[in-house]
């Protein structure tokens, strides 16, 4: 079955590798909207280059909650053709900064 997600938006936490890179690959074979999310900004975009498709890859440190607000808020901040926003780096707080990745 294919389409399953077809149009949704799928945020995956931890999308830069390993299983969270390929869950992001199979939402996106699956026709979801896919947002990349990493502490490591580059990798997230590295899967979201591969997967194109509109995939766009954010900055996120899960345990920061300055992330989560700043990723919820771009997710839901309105675009007129969708996800057009390809990468979106948020300012690093202090203590997400010392923080080592």
């Amino acid at each position: 079955m294919t389409g399953r997600v077809a149009g949704k938006i799928a945020l995956v936490t931890g999308g830069g590798s390993g299983l969270g890179a390929a869950d992001c690959a199979a939402l996106a074979r699956e026709g979801a909207i896919v947002i990349v999310t990493d502490v490591a900004l580059d990798s997230a975009r590295a899967v979201a280059d591969r997967i194109g498709s509109g995939a766009v890859a954010l900055a996120l440190d899960v345990s920061s909650e300055e992330d989560w607000i700043s990723v919820i808020a771009e997710v839901e901040r309105p675009r007129s053709k969708g996800m057009a926003t390809r990468y979106c780096a948020r300012p690093r707080s202090a203590s997400s900064a010392e923080r080592p990745t």
